[in-house]
């Protein structure tokens, strides 16, 4: 027996092996051969059967006129033999014969090793066998990729209002691209006999925002075409692209529209016989999650050359959604896809297999077009006692390419759970990511571990950081911090002379100190469990600014915990709002419209009164009549605002809002609190 090895793609469900021959010598001339044969092979067989025969002709015979099809029949004996029963044939003038049996297809993706065929045989005929197994393929992979699988950080775009590649480049849409190549020179085929599509190509994407559009185009011409489809990505310069027939073939693709979810069925947008006209694009149609598939179908190619093409996604985003990352994702897959276990019904089909990168087949992975991820720490290691407050480290992420970098970040835990607490897990380019370690997600002393793993996808890499965080027990005797934040927003910060709250153990004594950023801090009120304080004035502020805050009762010092530090953030109290006549606004207190009330804040320190100002309903840039600190409380200040005429008499958000000195867009804004309005 012997084989005529194929080059297989590794991710097909039903690809076709290579021919296996037997020939049988040493009989008497024109004597008949009367037998069957079982043919078992290390992978499933997928060929479409009907009552468990196999419907295409698999066995020829060559009895010295040439192979002829044999009325042998095929029958599936099991997942992965096939049996040829009733096998008639006259032995030729020299007492030979050569039997061949083609056409079997096999599900490949199940294993990377080659494809290998036992053949046996039973029956009136005595045939004996020198060899009785055949290698009959070799996998590769068929698809390699670059850009996908992919992320995309969506920003405002509009289409132009013709749909074609060149006005969505004059118009400045946003475009991201996608590479296929394939794995070796047959690998994207044209419809063969037997199939019922040629080779396809997915594009699937997920989890675009609510509004989004995306569109692709019609046709797309590959690297052997005149020129190849580009919108001037991965050094190719822009072009919708341009074929013609030709002997040697070369790679052109067409959308399929109406496929199912898998790429199967359809129809393709180019008719038969119809001249391609290239750049013309067409609406992927998106779900209400943002899912939607792009399908494509080799119409021809070479099989002389591996040969690779561009797949260019356009995005209209109109609004962006609030209080939520814009970002989708894409991946590119062979198809039609089988998924594993389903019935397979359409040849070809493929495993839904992540491809791996081309650009080191195509030589350009350290080419400027495509991102490079540079991450600035290689390991974290810190240490706390159970209890006390959290720990803050940073890593940096830096893109040194000049192409867009899209990473996402993840924490896998050794031992442990949920003691790491990053601040943003996904990200464009140049990003600093906050690493919060929490003492107060363990339970018992001891080192713990983790990584922190950043990946920007197959061509930018990926980096680990380890971390190491070893908690010791707390100590009974000292003094605990359990939280620190603005004494009226109750956010975790802290403002340079603004009133803050510290809650946590054991903080009553004879001698109660805190202090910020190495400074004592005024102390308003000192508990068992809350101390309210004056931040000092002279705290760094600023978009990473922090301090370390420490409590010493009697002598001994809680362990620090880090605050953010903001310039200014207004903040008015709970029941911190007073009529003109000095009692507490309330729904059957109302302040009256045309007169003034007087708000109790904190945050606002005096270097930034002359630009706080106050909003009331739908009323903003009203400025305080008068803005003072508060006698005998550090750190809060009073301000009385006119309630303009013309107002409704209802219950109205109050907005304080106040600009850093020296930043003039730096403005920050208060919580929203009701006062309640009534008529003169």
């Amino acid at each position: 027996m012997a084989g005529a090895p194929l080059q297989m793609r590794v991710e097909a469900r039903t690809e076709l092996a290579g021919d296996m021959t037997v020939s049988c010598t040493g009989g008497t001339p024109g004597t008949p051969l009367q037998t069957n044969a079982t043919l078992t092979l290390n992978r499933n067989i997928t060929n479409l059967s009907a009552n468990n025969q196999i419907t295409q002709t698999l066995l020829f015979i060559d009895s010295g006129g040439g192979f002829q099809p044999s009325a042998a029949i095929a029958s599936l004996t099991g997942p992965n033999s096939v049996t040829f029963g009733g096998i008639n044939a006259t032995l030729s003038a020299t007492g030979q014969a050569v039997l061949k049996i083609t056409g079997i297809r096999v599900d490949v993706a199940t294993s990377a090793d080659p494809v290998t065929a036992f053949l046996s045989f039973n029956g009136a005929s005595s045939l004996s066998l020198n060899t009785n197994m055949a290698t009959v393929g070799r996998p590769l992979a068929g698809l390699l990729t670059s850009g996908a699988p992919g992320q995309v950080n969506c920003i405002l775009s509009v289409f132009p209002d013709a749909m074609t590649m060149q006005a969505a480049a004059e118009k400045g849409t946003v475009v991201f691209t996608a590479r296929a190549t394939e794995g070796f020179e047959t690998a994207f085929l044209r419809k063969q006999a037997g199939e019922l599509t040629g080779t396809r190509l997915l594009l699937r994407y997920q989890g675009f925002p609510r509004g989004t559009r995306l569109a692709v185009p019609d046709l797309i011409a590959g690297s052997s075409a005149q020129s190849q489809t580009s919108p001037g990505a991965l050094g190719v310069p822009a072009s919708r692209g341009a074929y013609a027939p030709s002997a040697a073939g070369s790679l052109l693709l067409v959308r399929v529209l109406g496929t199912d979810a898998f790429g199967a069925g359809g129809y393709p947008v180019l008719p038969a016989g119809a001249a391609p006209a290239f750049g013309t694009l067409r609406d992927v149609e998106l779900s209400q999650t943002g899912s939607g598939i792009a399908v494509y179908e080799v119409l021809d190619s070479s099989n002389l050359l591996r040969e690779s093409a561009q797949f260019p996604t356009y995005l209209e985003l109109t609004e962006l959604p609030a209080n939520t990352p814009a970002v989708g994702s894409y991946k590119i897959t062979l198809g039609p896809i089988a998924p594993a276990g389903a019935v397979v019904t359409s040849i070809p089909s493929f495993a839904d297999v992540t491809p791996s990168n081309d650009c080191t087949t195509l030589g350009d992975c350290n080419s400027s077009y495509f991102p490079r991820l540079f991450v600035d720490r290689t390991e974290i290691t810190a240490s706390a006692a159970i209890g006390s407050g959290y720990q803050v480290e940073y890593i940096r992420i830096r893109n040194e390419s000049g192409a867009a970098l899209n990473w996402s970040a993840r924490v896998d835990y050794t031992n442990g759970a949920d003691w790491l607490r990053l601040d943003r897990t996904s990200g464009p380019n140049n990003s600093t990511i906050r690493a919060d370690l929490l003492p107060e997600k363990i339970a018992q002393p001891g080192v713990y571990r983790a990584s922190i793993i950043i990946d920007a996808g197959p061509v930018a890499g990926s980096r680990i950081v380890p971390v190491t965080f070893t908690v010791t027990g707390a100590n009974p005797l000292l003094p605990l911090i359990e939280s620190v934040s603005h004494a009226a927003s109750f956010q975790e910060r802290l403002v340079p002379g603004g009133l803050a709250m510290l809650k946590g153990l054991r903080l009553n004594g004879n001698d109660v100190r805190v202090t910020a950023g190495g400074t004592q801090a005024r102390t308003v009120y000192a508990g068992e469990q809350q101390i309210n304080f004056e931040a000092p004035s002279t705290l760094a502020a600023g978009a990473s600014g922090s301090a370390e805050v420490v409590v010493t009762v009697n002598g001994r010092s809680s362990i620090a915990k880090v605050v953010p530090v903001s310039p200014v953030l207004p903040g008015v109290f709970a029941g911190g709002i007073l009529n003109a006549d000095g009692v507490a606004n309330s729904t059957s207190r109302p302040a009256t419209i045309g007169q003034t009330i007087r708000l109790y804040v904190t945050g606002v320190p005096r270097t930034a009164f002359s630009s706080v100002n106050v909003r009331i309903h739908d009323w903003q840039g009203l400025s305080p009549v008068t803005v003072d600190d508060l006698p005998g409380t550090p750190g809060v200040q009073w301000m009385d605002v006119l309630v303009p005429n013309g107002m409704p008499a209802i219950a109205a958000d109050v907005v304080v809002c106040a600009t850093a000195p020296g930043e003039s867009q730096a403005q920050a804004c208060s919580m929203p609190v009701k006062v309640h309005l009534a008529s003169q």
